[in-house]
């Protein structure tokens, strides 16, 4: 657990010290606004996490996903924030 806590806190700093420009994806749609290891995928600008049901789905751009999140029974999620579960 120590580990994951310091990773954390490494995401944090990062974010702080001007990465905040960078949206980084992850399993279970955490999104955070760093450069971190393991697991991610780096969205372009413009575009937003994205997750179906508890996957996570990737990158797509910001209306697509409000669009598709919009439709009745959506299960879809976007995030741009540093969390989102």
């Amino acid at each position: 657990m120590k580990a994951v806590g310091l990773l954390l806190l490494i995401c944090l700093i990062s974010a702080f010290a001007g990465e905040a420009e960078s949206l980084w994806c992850r399993n279970k749609v955490v999104c955070v606004r760093a450069p971190c290891p393991s697991n991610m995928e780096r969205c372009k600008a413009g575009e937003v996490c994205y997750s179906k049901g508890d996957q996570f789905s990737g990158c797509l751009s910001k209306q697509m996903c409000l669009d598709l999140q919009s439709k009745p029974n959506s299960n879809v999620r976007c995030c741009e924030t540093s969390h989102c579960t």
